[in-house]
C-alpha cells in the first residue's frame, strides 16, 4: 500500500526543483492527469534538468514526439530498487523494454545511472535518472519479451527458447497468450515436468499453442461462454465466476488483466492447460505435411521408402530442407528423382538410422552409420552442431515411428572423388595388398567407375603366407599376380549390412566365396574375418580381413570339413572305412550331425569293435538326413526322420537343442553338398523310442498354422476318416495357403461342404504313409479324390504340384503330416493362348485371322508372351473392305496388325499403368493410359483383364489396336503458325525449343508477330543479340509449368512464371489480360499442354515506390513520418512528381 505517501507521483515529480522540466514536459503532453491519479500504479524514471535540456527542440515542440519519449521513462506497477532484477528487462507504458544492469552499487537504466532512488508517491515510485533514455535505444516490448523479462515466467521462457518457439512470439502480430507462470510448473509431477522440459518437441509445441490465440483478445472480450480457437485447433473456453469476479480459462484461473506488448498481450494464468492428445503422426506424415520439404516428399516416394518411414518402427531420419536439395548438382538431381531410384534409395538411406537418437545422445556417440552402412560423423562447431558437412537447422521433433532432426544439406558422400583404389593403395594396415594393386591391371581398373567390394588382407595376413608363396606372387607371371588379387575384388557394392550369412559371392576371378556371420556378430569371407568393415568410396566399399583368399580352394563338402578338423578323427575313419567317403564328398543335400571325438569315447569301449560294416553305416545314416537342414528348421519340429529311417526326437531344453541326446554344439556349417552340426554325443540305436500317440488328425487339429485346413476337414466331415484310416499321408495346406485363394473359390468351397470343399480336401491325402526321402522326382501319386498329383525334387526342396513341403514328416500312429505352402489342384491339360483364343467364343476373326496369318505356332509355343486379343465386335467396327483386305494379304498387312497387338513378354495388369510405353512385336509403340480405373492401349479399352495362359497372358479389347497419331507439341504449333515466326525464331535461338517438345503439363502465352514488332527496334534487337540470356528469360516469363485453362483464370489470380517472377490476371469485360498482354485465341489444345495467343509482350509490373513510401518503411524517420502526418503533406509526397 501507499498510505504513508501523501503526494502522487507527479506530486513528487512537483515538488522536486531538479525535476522542474520533467514536470514541464508532462503538463505539455497532458501526461500530468495520468501520474496524479490515483487508480493507476506507476514507475517512472525521471531525468534531471539538466539531462532534460539535453532533448532536441523537434522534439520538444512536438508534443506527440515529447508523449512519447516521456512515456518511454514510465512503467506500469510499483518497482522499488529491490524489486529490479539485473539483467531483466522493464516494459514501458508506450510498448519498450528498460534493459537494468547493476554494476557494483551502481543502478543503470538502459544507461542512465539512478542517482536518487525510491521516491514514494501514492500511486507509485519514482527514481532519478541523469540522462534522458533515447527512444532509439530501447527495444520492443514483445509477447516473447514479456514472458522473458517476467519473475513469474522463468519456467515457460525456458520451455518456449527449448523448443525454438521464441522467434514466433516477438515476431507474430496479433498473438494472445495465456501464460502458466512458475507456480503452475511447480505443481507439476515430475514426471509431467520432465516430459515438459524433455525432448518431446511435438507434444511441447502442442501444449505452447494450446495457450496461444492468433488474435488480440482484450480482457472486456474474456465474457461468461466465450470461445476462441487455440493455435494448435482446439477450443477454449472462458467461464466467470461472478460473486468473485474470478474469470477462468478451461477452469484455469487468470490471474489479472493482460499486459501489452507491441503484438498482442499476454494474461498470467495459474495451470498448465493440457490439450486433447495428438493425433498419431509417423516420419513420412511430418515430411508431408512440412512446407520445407517438398522435395524430400518426391524423394522418399520415387526411392521406395515411404512404407519404412510410414509404419510401426524405431527410426532417426535426418531430413533436408528443399533449399538443402537446391545446393545439390540440378542434373544429378533431377536423374536422381527421374530415372535411378536405386542410386536415389541409396542416397536417402544416408539419412536413415535404426533407433531413435536424440541430438545429444548423437554428440555422445560421435559417429553412427546409416542403414546402408554411410559412416555419419557428428560434431559441434562454433556456429552449431553439424552431421557430416550438413548442419542441424531444428532436432530432436518426436514422431511415433521415431525422431526427426532438419539438415541444411543433403547428406552425400565426400564432393571429391574417393575410389576403392584410393583407399587400398593409401591405407597403412593394408599397405602389401595396395602395392600389389599398383603392380597389376587392377591399378587402373579400381578407378573406374564400378562399382566394386574389396576385401583387402592386411599386412599380417600377407606375412602369415609361406615364403615360397610370395615368391610365386613377386615374380611370377603379371597373370598369376592379377588372378590372386581379383579374387579379393567382387562386382558391385556389398557394405556389412548386406553381408549376411551364407551368402555367396563370385570374385571377378571367377571363384565363390561364402560370407559366414557368427553369432558373436563376426563376419568371415571364407576363412578371412573382416576387421575392419564399411571403407566407403565413390565406387565402392573396402573390407580389411585378417587372411587372403586362396586361389583354386575347392568347395569344402561335408567330407572335406569332417576330415580338415582336429575333433572329428574318429568320425573321418568311420566314413573311410565304411566306404561311404563319396557319399559325404558329393552326394547333394545332406546333412550331418557329426559327434566328436570326445563323443565316441565316452561310448561303451567295444561298441565300436563290431567289424560289420553295415553297422557302422547304419549309425553313420542314423546322423544324416536326406536334406539341408539348418538348425532354425530342426528346432521347429518334434521328430526327424534320418537317411536310415530312424525316428531322432528333437529337444530343447534351457535354450539348448537335443537330437536324442546329443548336443547340438555347433550349428549350420554351411557346405558346398550340405550342413553339418557338431554335437556331443553319439546317437545310439538303444534309446527306446515311444510310439508317437497323435492321429493325423491329430498333429492338424494341434496346429495354429492349420485352424483353417482344420476346420473344412470338420465341415466336409473327414475327421473320422483321418483318425481311423492308417497309413495314410496328408499334405496339409497353412492358413497362408488357403488364405491367397480368391474370395470366389473360398465362397465356392464353404458352400459346398460335401462336394467341391470334400473332393479338394481328398486331393490332399495318400492313402500310404510316404516319409519325405520317399518322394522322390517325377513319382506319381494316386490321391483319394482319384487324380494324379506329382512329386518334383529340387535344389530349393520337395515339391507336390506347385506345393512346396515346407515342414516335413510329423509322424502320427495312422501315418505321416507333410505341411505345404499352398492349396493344391489337379493338373488340368496345357491352355495356350492360342487355346484361350481358339475356345473363345468372342474371338472367331481373330481365331481365323491367327491361323491365316500362320501366328497360331507362335501363340501355342511361345513363351512368355502377352496377346491384347480384338474381339469380333472389334474386328466388325472395321469397314468391311478394309477387313477384306486384310484377310486377302495374310503374311502382309494382317500379319503387322495381328503382331501390333503381341508383345514378346509377360505384360500383368499391374504393369498396365498411364504412360507406359509397349513396344509390340512390330516394333510400333503403343501407349497405355488409365482413365478412371479403365485401361486403354492406344485406342482399344482392355475389358477383361489378366487371362493367364501357360506361355503367357490375354487381355481382352474392344478394339482393333491403330497407330498412334504423330505427336503435336506446343513447338509444333509454334513452329506451323503463321503469326508467331518471330516467336519461333526467338524460341529456336534461345534453345527453348526442346522444353516445349519434351516437357508435359505446360501452358504457353503465346505473343504474336504484331506483339514483338510493337517492342521499339532496339530492344528486340537488344534481345536476339543476347539469346542465351535476355531472350531466354523474357521466353520462360510466358511460359507456365502447369495447363490453366482460360476458364480456370480467375479476376486478380497470381501465377508465378518459369523464370521465377508473378503476373496478375484482370478478367473485366474488355476480355482476359495477363499484366499488360490481352488473350486472344485460347485453349488451344496440344499433346503436352495449352497455348493462349496474347496480343503483346508481357511486362513484368514493378511497384511504386513514393518519397512519402520510403519515410513510412524507414525505421530511422519515425519522427520526421509523425511530423508530416501531423502537417497535412502526406499526400503531396505520395502523389507530386520529381521532388528531392
Amino acid at each position: 500500500t501507499f498510505s504513508q505517501a501523501q503526494s502522487s507521483v507527479f506530486g513528487v515529480i512537483q515538488a522536486r526543483p531538479d525535476l522542474q522540466k520533467f514536470e514541464e514536459g508532462l503538463i505539455s503532453t497532458g501526461l500530468n492527469t495520468t501520474f496524479a491519479n490515483k487508480d493507476g500504479v506507476y514507475t517512472i524514471f525521471a531525468p534531471t534538468n539538466d539531462a532534460f535540456s539535453m532533448i532536441p527542440g523537434a522534439i520538444l515542440n512536438n508534443q506527440a514526439a515529447l508523449k512519447d519519449l516521456i512515456l518511454t521513462h514510465c512503467v506500469f506497477g510499483f518497482y522499488r530498487t529491490s524489486d529490479l532484477v539485473d539483467g531483466r528487462d522493464l516494459s514501458t507504458m508506450n510498448l519498450r523494454n528498460l534493459g537494468v544492469n547493476f554494476v557494483g552499487n551502481r543502478i543503470f537504466i538502459n544507461g542512465a545511472e539512478m542517482i536518487v532512488r525510491n521516491i514514494q508517491g501514492n500511486n507509485g515510485m519514482v527514481h532519478i535518472i541523469d540522462t534522458v533514455i533515447p527512444k532509439s535505444s530501447t527495444t520492443e516490448t514483445t509477447v516473447m519479451s514479456v514472458i522473458r523479462n517476467s519473475t513469474e515466467h522463468i519456467f515457460l521462457s525456458q520451455m518456449v527458447e527449448n523448443v525454438e518457439m521464441d522467434d514466433y512470439l516477438a515476431t507474430e502480430n496479433n498473438i494472445t497468450f495465456f501464460a502458466p507462470n512458475d507456480d503452475a510448473f511447480l505443481r507439476l509431477s515430475d514426471e509431467k515436468f520432465q516430459r515438459f522440459f524433455g525432448n518431446d518437441t511435438r507434444y511441447i509445441i502442442d501444449v505452447i499453442n494450446f495457450h496461444i490465440v492468433e488474435k488480440i483478445i482484450e480482457f472486456e472480450e474474456l465474457t461468461h461462454n466465450a470461445m476462441f480457437t487455440a493455435l494448435n485447433g482446439q477450443k477454449l473456453t472462458i467461464t466467470i465466476d461472478v460473486p468473485n469476479t474470478i474469470t477462468f480459462i478451461n477452469n484455469v484461473k487468470i490471474q489479472f488483466a493482460g499486459i501489452r506488448a507491441v503484438n498482442g498481450i499476454v494474461y498470467t494464468i495459474e495451470k498448465i492447460m493440457v490439450p486433447e492428445p495428438l493425433p498419431e503422426i509417423t516420419i513420412e506424415d511430418y515430411v508431408r505435411e512440412s512446407e520445407f520439404h517438398t522435395t524430400l516428399e518426391i524423394a522418399i516416394d520415387e526411392s521406395g521408402l515411404s512404407p519404412i518411414l510410414s509404419a510401426d518402427g524405431d527410426w532417426t531420419f535426418f531430413a533436408p530442407t528443399d533449399e538443402a536439395f537446391e545446393k545439390m548438382d540440378e542434373a544429378t538431381l533431377d536423374l536422381l528423382l527421374n530415372n535411378f531410384p536405386g542410386l536415389l534409395r541409396d542416397l536417402m538411406d544416408n539419412h536413415l538410422v535404426e533407433g531413435r537418437f536424440f541430438l545429444e545422445e548423437l554428440k555422445a556417440l560421435e559417429v553412427v552409420n546409416a542403414v546402408n552402412g554411410f559412416e555419419l560423423i557428428i560434431k559441434e562447431e562454433a556456429d552449431g552442431d553439424y552431421i557430416n558437412k550438413s548442419k542441424f537447422l531444428i532436432n530432436n521433433i518426436e514422431v511415433d515411428n521415431g525422431i526427426v532432426h532438419v539438415l541444411d544439406a543433403v547428406l552425400q558422400t565426400s564432393d571429391s572423388l574417393v575410389t576403392v583404389h584410393d583407399i587400398v593403395t593409401t591405407t597403412d594396415a593394408i599397405s602389401t595388398f595396395g602395392e600389389y594393386v599398383r603392380e597389376s591391371p587392377l591399378d587402373s581398373l579400381l578407378q573406374t567407375d564400378g562399382p566394386f567390394t574389396v576385401f583387402a588382407p592386411n599386412n599380417t595376413a600377407f606375412s602369415n603366407l609361406p615364403d615360397a608363396f610370395i615368391e610365386i606372387l613377386e615374380n611370377d607371371t603379371m597373370n598369376l599376380l592379377n588372378s590372386f588379387l581379383e579374387n579379393h575384388v567382387i562386382n558391385g557394392n556389398f557394405p556389412s549390412s548386406n553381408l549376411t550369412h551364407n551368402l555367396t559371392l563370385t570374385t571377378r576371378f571367377g571363384e565363390e566365396v561364402v560370407i559366414t556371420v557368427e553369432p558373436d556378430g563376426r563376419v568371415f569371407v571364407n576363412q578371412g574375418l573382416i576387421i575392419i568393415d564399411n571403407l566407403i568410396a565413390d565406387n565402392g566399399v573396402v573390407h580389411v580381413i585378417d587372411a587372403v583368399i586362396d586361389l583354386e580352394e575347392p568347395p569344402l563338402t561335408i567330407y572335406g570339413y569332417v576330415a580338415g578338423s582336429q575333433d572329428l578323427n574318429i568320425l573321418e575313419s568311420l566314413i573311410t572305412n565304411s566306404n561311404l567317403r563319396q557319399l559325404y564328398d558329393s552326394t547333394e543335400n545332406l546333412t550331418l550331425f557329426a559327434p566328436t571325438d570326445n563323443a565316441f569315447e565316452n561310448l561303451p569301449d567295444d561298441y565300436l569293435n563290431d567289424t560289420d560294416i553295415s553297422f557302422i553305416i547304419d549309425l553313420l545314416f542314423r546322423h544324416t538326413l536326406s536334406a539341408e537342414t539348418l538348425l532354425s528348421e530342426i528346432i521347429t519340429k518334434d521328430w526327424l526322420i534320418s537317411s536310415g529311417l530312424d525316428s531322432l526326437r528333437v529337444t530343447i531344453e534351457n535354450n539348448e537343442f537335443f537330437i536324442r541326446d546329443a548336443k547340438i554344439i555347433i550349428s549350420d556349417i554351411v557346405l558346398a553338398n550340405g550342413i553339418v552340426h557338431v554335437v556331443d554325443a553319439v546317437i545310439t540305436d538303444n534309446e527306446f523310442i515311444p510310439e508317437p500317440v497323435f492321429t493325423v488328425y491329430d498333429i492338424i487339429s494341434e496346429s495354429e498354422n492349420h485352424t483353417v485346413f482344420k476346420g473344412y476337414i470338420d465341415s466336409a466331415s473327414l475327421d473320422a476318416k483321418l483318425r481311423e484310416d492308417t497309413t495314410i499321408t496328408v499334405f496339409a495346406p497353412t492358413n497362408e495357403a488357403f488364405g491367397i485363394l480368391p474370395l470366389g473359390l473360398i465362397n465356392a468351397l464353404e458352400a459346398d461342404p460335401d462336394g467341391l470343399l470334400r473332393e479338394t480336401l481328398l486331393y490332399h491325402i495318400n492313402k500310404d504313409s510316404l516319409s519325405s526321402n520317399e518322394l522322390t522326382d517325377d513319382l506319381v501319386l494316386l490321391m483319394e479324390d482319384g487324380n494324379e498329383a506329382f512329386i518334383d525334387v529340387t535344389t530349393d526342396g520337395i515339391f507336390i504340384n506347385d506345393a512346396k513341403l515346407v515342414f516335413e514328416n510329423f509322424a502320427a500312429s495312422n501315418g505321416v503330416v507333410h505341411f505345404i505352402d499352398a492349396v493344391i489342384t489337379p493338373i488340368e491339360p496345357t491352355k495356350t493362348v492360342f487355346d484361350f483364343i481358339a475356345q473363345s467364343s468372342i474371338h472367331k476373326t481373330l481365331e481365323s485371322a491367327v491361323i491365316a496369318a500362320e501366328l497360331d505356332d507362335d501363340l501355342a509355343e511361345q513363351n512368355p508372351i502377352t496377346m491384347f486379343a480384338p474381339t469380333d465386335e472389334a474386328f466388325d467396327a472395321l469397314p468391311s473392305i478394309v477387313l477384306d483386305a486384310l484377310l486377302n494379304n495374310p503374311q502382309g498387312d494382317l500379319l503387322n496388325l495381328l503382331l501390333i497387338h503381341k508383345n514378346d513378354n509377360l505384360i500383368r495388369r499391374a504393369d498396365l499403368t498411364d504412360g507406359v510405353e509397349l513396344n509390340m512385336t512390330n516394333g510400333e509403340i503403343v501407349k497405355v493410359s488409365v482413365q478412371s480405373d479403365t485401361i486403354y492401349v492406344n485406342n482399344a479399352k482392355v475389358i477383361m483383364e489378366e487371362v493367364i495362359a501357360d506361355n503367357g497372358i490375354v487381355h481382352v479389347i474392344d478394339a482393333i489396336i491403330l497407330k498412334r497419331e504423330e505427336r503435336n507439341t506446343i513447338y509444333d504449333f509454334i513452329a506451323e503458325s503463321e503469326d508467331h515466326t518471330i516467336l519461333k525464331d526467338a524460341i529456336d535461338s534461345s534453345g527453348l525449343d526442346q522444353e516445349l517438345i519434351d516437357g508435359v503439363g505446360i501452358t504457353y502465352f503465346a505473343p504474336t508477330n504484331d506483339a514483338f514488332n510493337a517492342l521499339p527496334a532496339d530492344v528486340l534487337n537488344d534481345l536476339l543479340a543476347d539469346p542465351n540470356g535476355a531472350l531466354l528469360d523474357l521466353l520462360k516469363f510466358h511460359k507456365y509449368n502447369a495447363e490453366l485453362f482460360s476458364t480456370d483464370i480467375t479476376n486478380e489470380l497470381v501465377i508465378t512464371m518459369d523464370n521465377g517472377v508473378e503476373v496478375t490476371f484482370t478478367v473485366s469485360s474488355d476480355g482476359i489480360f495477363i499484366n499488360n498482354a490481352k488473350l486472344g485465341v485460347t485453349d488451344i489444345e496440344v499433346d503436352n499442354g495449352i497455348v493462349h495467343e496474347i496480343d503483346a509482350i508481357i511486362e513484368e509490373v514493378v511497384e511504386r515506390v513514393t518519397v512519402y513510401d520510403f519515410l513510412v518503411n524507414s525505421p530511422d524517420h519515425t519522427l520526421l513520418k509523425e511530423a508530416i502526418d501531423s502537417a497535412g503533406l502526406a499526400v503531396n509526397l505520395m502523389e507530386e512528381e520529381s521532388i528531392t
